[in-house]
């Protein structure tokens, strides 16, 4: 987005970043091209997508899509994901006038939400049968 960007980061991905750290060392970046300091494009991306046989399931964008919709059905307020997800205000007063609002603590309640959301995903989480959802509705 060419303006600075803070995340807030998880429990689950500061243990993950002091795992990669043998690996990565004093990078700059966790995933870089063959000089350290440079980033992956997103094409190189894409290609690990393409390796793992997701290709034709999601790209890139995917995740953020997926992100978005599962944080807004958590009940999480509109403008907290909109800036967590980078995005800028579209409506000009509210631009003007919530210019230096930047909702951190929900920010950071998200990202640990997902945090948590994910590693209860990666352990195995409970499914729910289809038509008890339909008999439900």
């Amino acid at each position: 987005m060419k303006r600075p960007h803070i995340v807030p980061l998880s429990t689950q991905v500061l243990t993950l970043l002091e795992e990669l750290k043998p690996f990565t060392g004093d990078a700059e970046y966790l995933f870089y091209t063959r000089r350290k300091t440079q980033k992956i494009s997103e094409n190189a991306m894409l290609q690990v997508l393409r390796r793992i046989g997701w290709k034709e399931r999601t790209t890139i964008h995917g995740f953020r899509a997926l992100a978005s919709s599962t944080l807004y059905d958590a009940g999480f307020r509109s403008e907290a994901i909109e800036l967590q997800l980078a995005h800028a205000e579209t409506n000009a007063v509210k631009a003007a006038y919530n210019h230096m609002a930047r909702f951190m603590s929900e920010r950071v309640q998200i990202m640990q939400w997902w945090g948590d959301l994910v590693e209860a995903k990666q352990q195995g989480a409970q499914v729910i049968p289809f038509r008890a959802l339909q008999n439900a509705v």
